[in-house]
């Protein structure tokens, strides 16, 4: 086979293969038209396959994430609710402690008592000072 001129090597460079001869794109050397591209060449639907596998893949990595997320919140609202009962059983017990024969009271009763309670002088500014207290880090028992 004949060498190739310069300006021939030159029009043909996209072509060229490392040894030096002409390639065609594996899809162009089957095909019965005369319009062959490069080996170098990329068919587009190679690359569109391949970025719809990406944008997939994605897809499903975001699904998984607001899915955790989701559970995560459940989690959270559900931890929340579990303290809030805790809280209010046990501040329930501590006031039926205080309570003489509680279980005959009804609710009434008990909030009605708990009223006058905190109606009394000083009470206000002492839940208030407790709790600006307790805000600060302070204890308590103090």
């Amino acid at each position: 086979m004949p060498r190739m001129s310069k300006k021939r090597k030159l029009e043909l460079s996209f072509f060229l293969n490392d040894r030096g001869r002409v390639a065609y794109n594996d899809l162009c050397r089957k095909c019965q038209h005369e319009c062959k591209q490069s080996f170098r060449a990329t068919v587009m639907n190679e690359k569109l396959e391949k970025l719809n596998q990406q944008l997939a893949q994605g897809e499903a990595r975001l699904r998984r994430a607001q899915h955790e997320q989701k559970i995560l919140e459940h989690q959270m609202k559900q931890l929340t609710r579990k303290e809030r009962t805790h809280r209010l059983c046990a501040r329930g017990a501590i006031l039926e402690s205080f309570l003489i024969r509680p279980e005959v009271l009804t609710d009434d009763d008990v909030m009605d008592i708990l009223k006058q309670a905190f109606s009394q002088s000083g009470m206000k500014e002492t839940v208030a000072e407790s709790v600006k207290r307790r805000v600060a880090g302070e204890s308590l028992t103090e």
